[in-house]
Formats: structure tokens, C-alpha cells, sequence
């Protein structure tokens, strides 16, 4: 299922009976796609019970440790894809009550996934000097980086003149509580840092090893009723839940994204055959997709 040109719905591996990938397709009842569809046809229940069960993972052991976490003197972070699931299916059948054999049946599938992925990244952050208001290493730059004091403004010449602060530091008293606070929750430098105009080394001075997590989890259910030979229906539910936490580069609150995708649905189709020429298909569907 899609929303707004994109997946909504991933159903289960086990739950796939067929794909059908169609680059252009002007039937109404495929309107505002992107240029294409993919039809997947979900499995359903048969006169016999079946099940599956599976899983796929890769561990971290069998994984070389990525090139800047190596050359930042870092080691490799724990990572892993773990893909696992189960699906069963069979005829409605409640001993001595109800034989749904040729009749009634279900399908139930559900897949998780759990994975974990290294995103070591360089950033710049303020050194214990500029964190205490200190920001005279900032004029080996130019005088493009003078810090002015933002009190001091007059008008003059129909423009606003301000007076630095001396050799470009604020004094401790001007220092927000606000970005203390803050400020607090940035770790300091870890590296060097790169050597730039005038020996300035303030950029790309902090390396975090940090980990992409995806949580995934979705279930599927169908119930077939062949109500005559000529008159067949099926009801299924779905559902998908997954939180993607990534770019938290200091493993607190000050950044890092935290996405959240929740989605259910469900569709009723009945099938009524009038004659060998003639059919009438009716079908209604419904997905709530949260993001």
C-alpha cells in the first residue's frame, strides 16, 4: 500500500504470493501513482495447515571496522540486521463444531526486523575556551569573525555602530543560562581537528561512532469464505510499526532524529460470478498511515 507516492505498507516476507510490477499503468482505478503500480498478492488459506518460520542476521564480528572510525583511533560499533518471521495458515476447523475444509480459511503472518548501523560522523564543536566566552582563536580568521557587543549599538552616519568586546571575549556575566545549559550536553573536542587558515583547528574536531537503529515490526491477517461457487469474498487486516532513531550524534536530546511510522489497514473484496461472461467485483480498503 502507498500514501502520497510512497510505501505505507511492508507486508511480511512469507506473506507474498505474487508481485506484478506495471511501469505505466491509465486504469482510474490506479490514479495519482508516481508512473508506475506494484500489485502484491497476498497468500491465503488452503484445505491443509502450513507454517514457516525463518530468520536472517549479520553480526558485527563478520564486518571490517569502517575507515574513518579507524582512522579517528575509534573502535567499530556494534551493528546487526536481524530478520525474522513466522506465517500459518490453513482451513477453519473446530472439532466436532466446524469443518471449514473447502469452505473457511486463514492466513496469519508476521515479520520483525531489528538492525542496527554505524554512522560515524565528524562535526565542530565549541572548545572549554569558547564555551567560557572566549573567542579570541576565532580572529586567526579575520576580522570577519570580531565579536561585537550587541548593547553598545548607536547610530551613526544612517548606520548602527557596535564596539567589540575586547580581544573577543564576553564577559562571564553576558554568557545566556540558556546556552550554558545547552552547551552543557555538547561533549568537547576529541580530535585535533583540521589545520586550516593560520593554524585554526576548530573545525571537524569531535568524532562520534554513532549507530542508526531501525525497529521494525508487521503482522498480516486474511479470512476466505466461498460462500457458493459462484459467490467468493475475503477480508484481510494489516499493520506496520517502525522507529528509526539516527543522527544523535551525542546520545542525548540537543539532536538526533527520532521518526516514528504507524500504519493499519484493511479491505474487504467480494467476487460474484453471474454467468462465464459475466462478474461483479466489488472491493473497499482503508490505511491510516502516521508518521
Amino acid at each position: 500500500m502507498t500514501r502520497n507516492r510512497r510505501v505505507a505498507y511492508n507486508p511480511p516476507v512469507d506473506a507474498v504470493s505474487e508481485i506484478k510490477v506495471e511501469a505505466f499503468q491509465v486504469d482510474a482505478s490506479y490514479g495519482n501513482t508516481g508512473g508506475g503500480t506494484v500489485n502484491v498478492v497476498m497468500k491465503g488459506g488452503t484445505n491443509d495447515f502450513h507454517g514457516s518460520a525463518y530468520e536472517f542476521n549479520q553480526v558485527s564480528r563478520l564486518k571490517p571496522t569502517p575507515f574513518f572510525t579507524k582512522r579517528a583511533g575509534q573502535e567499530k560499533a556494534v551493528t546487526r540486521f536481524n530478520q525474522y518471521g513466522v506465517s500459518a495458515g490453513g482451513p477453519v476447523f473446530i472439532p466436532k463444531i466446524f469443518d471449514g475444509r473447502n469452505k473457511l480459511f486463514w492466513f496469519f503472518s508476521y515479520e520483525g526486523i531489528r538492525q542496527s548501523e554505524p554512522e560515524p560522523t565528524f562535526s565542530t564543536v565549541p572548545t572549554q575556551e569558547m564555551r567560557n566566552g572566549d573567542l579570541s582563536a576565532l580572529l586567526a580568521l579575520g576580522n570577519n569573525y570580531r565579536i561585537y557587543d550587541p548593547l553598545t549599538g548607536t547610530l551613526g552616519g544612517g548606520r548602527v555602530v557596535r564596539d567589540p568586546f575586547p580581544n573577543n571575549v564576553i564577559p562571564a556575566g553576558r554568557l545566556s543560562s540558556i546556552s550554558k545549559n545547552i552547551l552543557a550536553q555538547i561533549p568537547l573536542p576529541n580530535q585535533p581537528g583540521v589545520v586550516g587558515v593560520n593554524g585554526f583547528n576548530g573545525t571537524n574536531n569531535y568524532f562520534n561512532n554513532a549507530v542508526r537503529s531501525d525497529t521494525f515490526g508487521g503482522y498480516t491477517g486474511r479470512l476466505d469464505w466461498n460462500v457458493s461457487d459462484s459467490h467468493k469474498l475475503f477480508w484481510n487486516f494489516r499493520h506496520n510499526d517502525r522507529v528509526e532513531n539516527r543522527g544523535n550524534r551525542f546520545s542525548n536530546i540537543v539532536n538526533g532524529n527520532f521518526l516514528s511510522r504507524v500504519n493499519y489497514g484493511t479491505t474487504i473484496d467480494d467476487v460474484h460470478t453471474f454467468t462465464p461472461t459475466l462478474l461483479l467485483n466489488t472491493r473497499a480498503g482503508w490505511t491510516r498511515f502516521i508518521e
